[in-house]
């Protein structure tokens, strides 16, 4: 029997305290707000600081100041954008990674 396909996609929990919450209005009413919570993890020792993470969800995940445990997904796209170099214009690749709660 084949071993089962695993995600390609990692996916891993977060945990920590959200510092920022903020909605955004969709551009279409027929679909819900995006929800983006800063959260902050514990640093790894006393010699370290602490990391910071947003995660974008469909639904507020957690109040300022609020401790928050979420599932998310690292997700990346990839697109090009143009800079400016001393011979012009040059198209270079740019690739955006962002965490997404994973939600029913």
């Amino acid at each position: 029997m084949p071993a089962a396909a695993s995600s390609s996609i990692p996916e891993f929990t977060l945990s920590g305290r959200a510092v920022y919450v903020r909605e955004v209005p969709p551009r279409d009413p027929k679909w819900p707000p995006t929800f983006y919570t800063d959260i902050v993890v514990p640093a790894a020792d006393e010699y370290s600081s602490p990391a910071t993470y947003q995660v974008r969800s469909r639904h507020r995940l957690a109040e300022k100041d609020q401790d928050v445990s979420v599932k998310v997904a690292l997700r990346s796209f990839a697109g090009r954008r143009t800079i400016q170099t001393q011979s012009g214009p040059k198209e270079v690749p740019n690739l955006t990674l962002s965490l997404q709660a994973l939600e029913n």
